[in-house]
């Protein structure tokens, strides 16, 4: 079951994204596709044209998540992204610790990216130790 569940998620993801790729280059003449993962889209059409593509819920199971619309972004690999929405910098990065995101910025944020503000492993033990 798990597996047929994984290949229909994938098949349906790529099948969406090559049908934006398609239609993009056909009506605005580039490619407007950027991103997508296992919840959302990421692309450059306005969400009236996406919904030709996918339906849309941000909690429906099986529909696409609208995640806000970026006026730029950076992609860097699968859950690890930058994105402006509403003039306001949204991280996304699997594996970056939060206590982190004040030393993202567009410039250094890319593959190899390191915090050297490591979280201090023995004083989170003691922390939860005393409360």
């Amino acid at each position: 079951m798990a597996t047929f569940i994984t290949a229909y998620a994938r098949e349906k993801t790529i099948r969406t994204s090559q049908a934006i790729k398609e239609y993009s280059i056909n009506k605005y003449g580039k490619d407007l596709y950027c991103y997508s993962d296992t919840d959302s889209i990421h692309t450059l059409l306005p969400i009236e044209e996406l919904k030709k593509f996918c339906e849309i819920d941000d909690v429906k199971l099986g529909y696409w998540k609208n995640e806000g619309e970026f006026t730029k972004a950076k992609f860097i690999r699968q859950k690890c992204y930058l994105e402006e929405i509403d003039g306001k910098t949204k991280i996304t990065c699997a594996g970056l610790p939060e206590s982190c995101y004040k030393y993202v910025d567009w410039d250094n944020f890319k593959e190899g990216f390191t915090c050297r503000w490591k979280i201090n492993v023995q004083a989170s033990k003691r922390w939860r130790k005393t409360c």
